[in-house]
């Protein structure tokens, strides 16, 4: 007699989106996902007997981001750290451009796959740097621009204030806080004494 049919997966359960195709010729599986690997047999039996064939999927998919750098404004002499994670199957290689030209490790920039370093930062580290994930079925970028700052202590922008009430046998907190970069020595005075940690 004609045999009837029956699909199922050999190394986990059937996916409920196949619905009612498990017991049809063609096994129709939607909106794959990874979830969806694996080792799938069909199953033909009639009152004479059964056989079975089998077959693997294995999902395949191109990169996208999963974290990316954003737009950085950072003090000369100081560390920059970036991260891109991009998933996809195979696992996509990370490769990291500055201005146009390929990043590799020397001197003070270390590249270790979607994780970029750069020490004792120069004002020449500043520009436009993009991380790049590729893999057999696609490419993409993302972009940000560094932006090395390098000031003289200014305070316009956190004044000490002029006049600071307080009272007698209290405590008072002055604040010293000017833009800079790098990051200022700071000192305090009283009058012409300089002054220094004391009781």
């Amino acid at each position: 007699p004609v045999p009837k049919l029956r699909w199922r997966k050999v190394d986990g359960l059937m996916p409920s989106k196949v619905g009612f195709s498990t017991q049809s010729p063609t096994l129709t599986l939607p909106e794959l996902s990874f979830d969806d690997e694996g080792i799938y047999e069909c199953e033909a039996y009639n009152s004479e007997g059964s056989d079975t064939c089998h077959g693997r999927i294995i999902v395949h998919a191109q990169p996208e981001w999963l974290q990316v750098m954003s737009d950085s404004e950072v003090e000369i002499s100081s560390e920059l750290n970036w991260n891109c994670i991009a998933a996809g199957k195979p696992r996509p290689a990370v490769r990291w451009i500055r201005n146009g030209l390929f990043l590799i490790t020397q001197d003070r920039v270390i590249v270790n796959g979607g994780h970029l370093k750069i020490s004792n930062l120069a004002l020449e580290d500043s520009g436009m740097y993009q991380c790049v994930a590729e893999n057999k079925h696609g490419t993409i970028y993302s972009s940000a621009e560094l932006r090395v700052q390098v000031q003289a202590p200014d305070f316009r922008l956190n004044p000490v204030r002029k006049l600071i009430p307080a009272a007698r046998g209290g405590q008072v907190v002055i604040e010293c806080r000017p833009r800079a970069a790098p990051k200022p020595i700071l000192f305090w005075s009283r009058g012409t004494e300089l002054l220094t940690n004391n009781s």
